[in-house]
């Protein structure tokens, strides 16, 4: 486990055997999305980051080890779906009107599908559209439109 976590979830699997999901701590003040990777004797564990705030999971990755999930910025209301790579943290844009999204699955050409949402500041979702990045564009897979 990550340093003050006590538990975790596990969501995806590619080809090499990386997995990624989430570890929480236990009085479930935060999720972190993570990644576990093989080290010969074990699975390792390492944080793919946030963008400030104190949950986010990873639900896939792909065989080039790009994981695609969410993470809410610090007011832990809001935020942004994201893929990961060896670099960081990416926020992939939501359609516009929306400030929010999850990125649910990532193939291997780079292909992420998932949501782009509008949620007031309560956490109630106000709109949802099931999108899909590629080529930096975000289009809305129930208009064809972006």
């Amino acid at each position: 486990m990550l340093p003050g976590e006590a538990g975790g979830i596990a969501f995806g699997i590619n080809d090499m055997g990386l997995i990624v999901g989430y570890q929480f701590q236990e009085d479930d003040v935060s999720e972190i999305p993570c990644l576990w990777h093989w080290n010969g004797t074990g699975y390792t564990p390492m944080s793919l980051g946030s963008f400030g705030g104190d949950y986010g999971e990873a639900f896939d990755v792909n065989n080039l080890g790009q994981a695609a999930g969410f993470s809410l910025y610090p007011d832990d209301l809001h935020g942004p779906a994201f893929v990961w790579d060896r670099r960081g943290l990416h926020a992939l844009p939501s359609l516009p009107g929306d400030i929010d999204g999850a990125a649910l699955a990532i193939n291997d050409l780079g292909q992420i599908v998932g949501l782009s949402e509008l949620l007031d500041d309560f956490g109630d979702l106000l709109s949802q559209r099931v999108v899909i990045w590629q080529h930096g564009t975000v289009t809305d897979l129930q208009t064809g439109g972006s």
